[in-house]
């Protein structure tokens, strides 16, 4: 999955998320359309236990994520789910990172830092990185808020783009990191119902200006 769009405009208008499916000998056609019913960017991409496909991409503009399926791999058919994901009163949400066991899904979104966002400030943190999970195949999420153990104590802001996810059997593993801040391994051994927190490599200043 990837950023798409298929006009060299500098405005991009049909941006969105393309997809295309190996199947062991061969990809398929090249995608000529997004899977989005509107304008998004940042794709991640997974795939349920009966087989549907997802993707889910943020809307730059408005802010929150866009959750689309289609019915399995290789179909080139895709569902945008109604309403956003993801959303906060207090800025625009995007940047996306998801994964999911099973059907129970795991985000991570940070505020857009641009010149006409206002930052936000959470628990000390300007423009945090902020995670929500579903239990239901991203049909309801839980509200945004902070991983247990990212705080302000080591961290000053948050950033885009500096987050990584991955899940597995019933591991959830998350790394932030950013300029001139520590690596810190947020780590769940059942599904994300608890966590523990490890700086993996620690930069020399804490809260670092």
């Amino acid at each position: 999955a990837w950023t798409f769009s298929s006009t060299s405009s500098t405005t991009w208008p049909d941006r969105g998320s393309a997809v295309n499916y190996y199947d062991g000998t061969s990809w398929g056609a090249e995608p000529s359309a997004r899977t989005e019913n509107i304008r998004t960017g940042w794709p991640s991409i997974g795939m349920f236990p009966d087989g549907t496909m997802y993707t889910i991409a943020h809307d730059a503009t408005a802010g929150g994520l866009v959750l689309s399926r289609n019915t399995g791999k290789g179909n080139t058919t895709w569902t945008t789910d109604a309403g956003k994901v993801a959303t906060h009163s207090g800025g625009n949400m995007i940047w996306n990172r998801t994964a999911n066991l099973g059907d129970k899904m795991f985000t991570l979104v940070n505020f857009a830092g641009q010149a006409d966002d206002p930052d936000v400030k959470i628990k000390g943190i300007t423009n945090p990185t902020l995670y929500a999970m579903s239990n239901d195949k991203g049909k309801t999420w839980t509200s945004l808020d902070l991983l247990p153990g990212y705080d302000s104590a080591r961290y000053l802001d948050g950033g885009g783009d500096t987050y990584a996810i991955d899940a597995r059997d019933s591991i959830v593993a998350i790394v932030i990191a950013g300029r001139y801040k520590d690596v810190t391994l947020f780590k769940s051994t059942d599904s994300g119902s608890t966590w523990t927190t490890s700086i993996i490599d620690s930069f020399a200043f804490p809260r670092f200006v």
